[in-house]
Parts: C-alpha cells; structure tokens; sequence
C-alpha cells in the first residue's frame, strides 16, 4: 500500500514537473519582453501606444495570458500523450475565463489527463474507425466532460481560493511582506532545483500569472 502510494506521488510530481518545464521558456520570453517595454518606455508605457516599448509590452502581457491555457495542456500531454493535448488548452483557456488562475489550470490538467486515460479505457470502436479516436473521439469526449465538470463541481472552489490568497498578498504591509519574500528567498536557496525551491518557483508564478 504505502509503495503505491509512493508510485502513485511520483507520477503526480513528474506530471507536474512537466507542465512547469513547459512553462518556464513562456514566462522567461514574456517577462522578459514585459521587462524591456518597462525599461524602454518608463512606468507609462502602456499609454504610449504604437511605440517599440509599448508594443514589447503587449507583446509581453498576452505571452503571459498564454500560462495557464499552457501548463495545463502541457500536464494532459504528460498524462494522456497527444489526446490530452488540445482539451487541456481549452480547459486551461476556460480556467482563465472563470478565474481559478493558475491552480485551477494545474487541476484542469490532471482532470483532463485522467479523463482521456478513462475514455480509452471504455470506448471501444471498429478497427476501421480507431483512427479517429485520438483526433476527433477522445478530444471531443475529454472536452465536453473535463470543461462541464470544471465549470459547475471543481472551479467554483478554486476561484474563491484564488481569491483569498490575492487579497491576503494584497493585504500585507512592510513587515509581513518582509517575512514573505524571507519565506520565499528561503525556499528558494534551500535545494537549488528540489522540490521545496520548486515548490517555492510553483507559488510566485501563480501569483504573478
């Protein structure tokens, strides 16, 4: 029982290290691109419309809007190979549109994922017909299930969680906010790459997305 589990925690964290491996080159060319409009243009760079810092700027900010949409494609593919792939971006691009943010895009993943592995294990189809299942069967199916079931049962909870860590980010004032980034730069120094620096990377990116 207890190896299972260790089995079953593993696969967990190497699905999940997927998605962030996908992601991280995404938030590197946007920030950076967001960094240079910033640099270029000054504080005010987004009234500055049609220059080169504006325009980095932009181009930055929907690099940035492409996070969640993204990891949790890049989990459904870790989990389920190329069926998972276009469900997760759907599911990802709703998770946005119904503001569970970054963790409900992590979940979408797993839920899609885990949705597909399903769905081939019950659908049986005529050998002439199996070449639609990875193109058109198991994306339409993993769509309509994973995104029905976000929507109604799983992303309500995960938008009033968001919710609760922004405003209490949002709160803090300079000595919380001290602790926080101690906490953080902590985390960060501890392993160098482990799990708890990961774990650590995992928050702030959610936070910035």
């Amino acid at each position: 029982m207890k190896e299972r589990k260790t089995r079953v925690s593993q696969e967990i964290k190497r699905h999940l290290l997927t998605g962030i491996s996908w992601m991280i080159p995404l938030i590197v060319a946007a920030g950076i691109c967001i960094a240079l409009g910033q640099v270029l243009g000054g504080p005010d760079v987004g009234k500055k419309v049609d220059t080169i810092p504006w325009m980095l700027n932009q181009i930055g900010g929907w690099g940035m809007g492409l996070i969640v949409p993204l990891i949790c494609a890049a989990i459904a593919y870790s989990i389920a190979d190329r069926p998972g792939f276009a469900p997760g971006l759907i599911v990802g691009f709703l998770c946005g549109q119904i503001h569970t943010g970054f963790i409900g895009g992590m979940l979408g993943g797993f839920l899609v994922g885990y949705t597909v592995l399903l769905l081939k294990r019950w659908i049986r189809l005529p050998q002439s017909m199996q070449g639609l299942m990875p193109i058109m069967v198991l994306p339409v199916l993993s769509t309509i299930i994973s995104g029905q079931l976000m929507i109604t049962f799983i992303g309500k909870p995960i938008a009033w969680l968001q919710d609760v860590l922004i405003q209490m980010l949002q709160s803090m004032q300079g000595g919380s906010r001290f602790v926080m980034g101690a906490i953080l730069g902590a985390m960060a120094t501890f392993d160098f790459g482990g799990p708890v620096n990961k774990t650590m990377s995992l928050f702030a990116d959610g936070m910035l997305v």
